[in-house]
């Protein structure tokens, strides 16, 4: 009745009939002078510079059921005040949760930001609210509900579920498919490597297995698992990478899953791999194989397996080294071994063509093609007397054999000599060529003979 005679936008101290509503918590009258076409945006101006609409009246305040006739009415959701604050921020600052909940569940900005700068999620810290606001977010989140962000570098609900761990809300967000998860916020992090750093484990674990690419790199140049090492999460984080490869869903152009296997000597990894169809001999960027990766960082297992699965112990990186010289260089006798082994078996098994001296260095030496056999046969033809059982190898020659060749120059090759002892008492000597060393060789038919003494 009394509408009819006042204006609906009538003004009392500078305040709106709406406003007075509002502040006597009136959600009725409040509803019956939208109805009636009161401005629901009308500005309060206070003497002391302060500007405001009845959505932060009610948001201040706490009023839900008044807030509710608001949000009802179309009211601007995202309103700031003179300082730039909004209503989600009003709630925050006094504590006022269920408003805080029927913003954002109507579609209230998290990304927005005040005059000074400062986010939803900033200001909840600042005053201390982040643990309700947390709560809420992802109470919102797992009830299906969809969160509104204008500006996904500022605010993004998946980073916000990384940046505190909660698996839960991650699944929830990527099985929507409401979520990019290769998303970068503004200093170029993804939610992977959010949870990396901060050592959200779980969390990074759901990332990677539904697919987040660990290669994408951030403004710094950083990818994921450079910012795990740096924050002290790096074994965490790879433990969860070879479970990954391992189960076949990693993801990363740039990655380099058998390398990384090297790096780790994961043996069982690096199997793996190999089975998959992954090169033994496949480079980085630095031009390093699988194998000079477990060289250098001390894995005789790994070596011996990516040996026996065809690596290439020749091949040169970008800084000349090979698999030889790098074990030389990290001073790793035992891995040093192992290649040196490789390399004499392979040498003494395909075999060469090798000066073999006759009558104990007194009779005219002969190029012969020689090689070892499998079973310790050391063979330069196809007789009986060509085919003899080997001993032992010894570099160098016997004395018998420098005084017969006292006058022929017998030391001047004496380098590239070794001899052979052999099952039915003979000694052989042989002149090794320059490519096919006397050390190799009696390394090799050494090794062959334990191994084949050890079969037997």
């Amino acid at each position: 009745m009394i509408l009819e005679h006042v204006n609906v936008n009538s003004e009392l101290h500078g305040r709106s009939l709406l406003c007075h509503a509002i502040l006597c918590n009136n959600d009725e009258a409040a509803e019956i002078l939208l109805r009636r076409g009161a401005n629901i945006e009308f500005c309060v101006r206070t003497t002391d510079g302060a500007e405001f609409l009845p959505i932060h009246l009610a948001s201040k305040r706490g009023l839900l059921h008044v807030l509710k006739v608001l949000i009802t009415h179309k009211c601007n959701l995202d309103a700031q005040t003179e300082k730039g604050e909004t209503p989600l921020m009003l709630c925050i600052i006094h504590d006022h949760q269920e408003c805080f909940l029927e913003l954002i569940n109507s579609g209230a900005d998290l990304a927005a930001r005040d005059k000074d700068g400062n986010t939803v999620m900033e200001i909840a810290k600042q005053t201390g609210k982040t643990a309700f606001v947390y709560q809420t977010v992802c109470n919102v989140i797992l009830s299906g509900r969809k969160l509104y962000s204008s500006d996904l570098q500022t605010f993004s609900p998946l980073h916000y579920a990384a940046h505190h761990g909660n698996a839960e809300v991650i699944r929830e967000l990527l099985k929507r498919k409401e979520a990019d998860i290769d998303q970068q916020d503004k200093t170029g992090l993804t939610a992977a490597m959010i949870a990396a750093q901060g050592g959200q484990i779980e969390a990074f674990k759901v990332l990677v297995f539904l697919g987040a690419n660990i290669s994408v790199k951030n403004m710094e140049g950083g990818d994921t698992m450079k910012l795990a090492e740096q924050a002290g999460y790096k074994d965490q984080c790879e433990e969860v990478l070879c479970n990954a490869i391992m189960a076949g869903v990693l993801k990363g152009a740039d990655f380099q899953e058998i390398h990384f296997a090297a790096r780790k000597g994961n043996c069982e990894l690096l199997d793996h791999l190999l089975e998959h169809g992954h090169s033994v001999n496949s480079l980085d960027k630095y031009g390093s194989t699988p194998l000079m990766i477990t060289v250098r960082e001390g894995y005789p297992d790994a070596c011996k397996l990516l040996l026996t699965r065809g690596a290439d112990c020749h091949i040169s990186n970008t800084a000349g080294e090979t698999a030889l010289s790098l074990a030389q260089k990290v001073a790793s006798k035992m891995v040093e071994g192992i290649i040196l082994d490789h390399i004499a078996r392979k040498v003494v098994l395909t075999g060469a063509q090798l000066l073999k001296h006759t009558k104990q260095g007194k009779g005219a030496p002969h190029l012969k093609s020689v090689k070892l056999l499998s079973s310790g046969v050391i063979s330069w033809g196809g007789s009986k007397k060509r085919n003899l059982l080997c001993i032992e190898a010894c570099i160098g020659a016997s004395q018998e054999f420098l005084n017969n060749r006292k006058n022929q120059d017998a030391g001047k090759n004496e380098l590239n000599l070794f001899r052979v002892a052999t099952k039915n008492g003979k000694e052989i000597h042989f002149d090794a060529a320059a490519n096919f060393s006397a050390e190799l060789w009696t390394r090799g038919i050494n090794l062959l003979v334990k191994e084949t003494l050890g079969s037997s």
